[in-house]
């Protein structure tokens, strides 16, 4: 199968292509280019934990969270005679997807168990897991990281934090270059000028946040909560955005 490259995209479109390209281009992480949605359309379970890029302005900072990143586990043996509901692990060591669990077995032990003593690590890097240990708290965290030890292998125990990680709740708008008021289904709302929802999302950010009132363009995915049904988002990745779209008017 043939591939498009840059030099065909010029030959087609002409020299005019190069600034959305440039516009468009992401540092390569490893994941999928992410796909440029509006802030409203988080709310779509559609795009719900897909990778996605998101222009913003921070209108507030919320508190800053130190969170868990690597920790370590260890794992032993049941004892013989006891049913186990065991998580089959594959041959890295790593657990397979949630809610793989396989029938239980007599005795069985999982592939931890023969190498390094049975110790070994896990680097917390799920943004739906993270979210959730910003609402724990400091009393309940290790129970917290005991019950995902053990979601992780059976068998696991949790002995400790190795190292930790920064995550920042803020609020934040569409980005906009003037806003208005139209009637949607009946009522009133704000809109931006292509007519999208302009209002205030609670949105997680992976690092430290120390600035208000910029524009980002934000990398990461969308999070739906199934308790409230009030989408957010875990972003990775905040870049500043020229200055021509901080005109701002009402």
């Amino acid at each position: 199968m043939s591939k498009t490259g840059v030099d065909d995209l010029l030959a087609i479109k002409g020299p005019e292509i190069l600034t959305g390209l440039l516009r468009d281009a992401w540092k390569f992480d490893g994941h999928p280019c992410p796909m440029r949605i509006h802030l409203s359309e988080i709310e779509n379970a559609a795009l719900g934990r897909k990778r996605l890029a998101i222009d913003l302005m921070v209108s507030a900072v919320g508190e800053t969270y130190i969170l868990p990143r690597d920790i370590d586990l260890i794992c032993a043996p049941h004892e013989q005679g006891k049913g186990t509901n065991i998580r089959l692990v594959a041959r890295d060591g790593e657990a397979t997807e949630r809610g793989d669990r396989s029938q239980s077995v007599e005795g069985a032990v999982c592939a931890h168990i023969g190498r390094d003593g049975g110790r070994w690590s896990y680097e917390i890097s799920n943004p739906e897991i993270l979210i959730d240990l910003t609402r724990v708290s400091k009393r309940t965290l290790e129970d917290r990281l005991r019950a995902l030890a053990s979601h992780l292998c059976p068998y696991a125990n949790y002995l400790g934090t190795r190292t930790r990680q920064t995550v920042t709740v803020f609020l934040a708008t569409p980005r906009a270059r003037r806003v208005r008021s139209a009637l949607v289904d009946g009522h009133l709302e704000a809109v931006d000028e292509a007519g999208k929802p302009f209002r205030e999302k609670v949105l997680f950010f992976h690092g430290a946040l120390g600035q208000a009132s910029r524009w980002f363009r934000g990398v990461g995915v969308a999070i739906p909560n199934p308790k409230s049904q009030e989408a957010t988002a875990f972003l990775w990745s905040l870049t500043p955005i020229a200055d021509d779209y901080e005109s701002f008017s009402v």
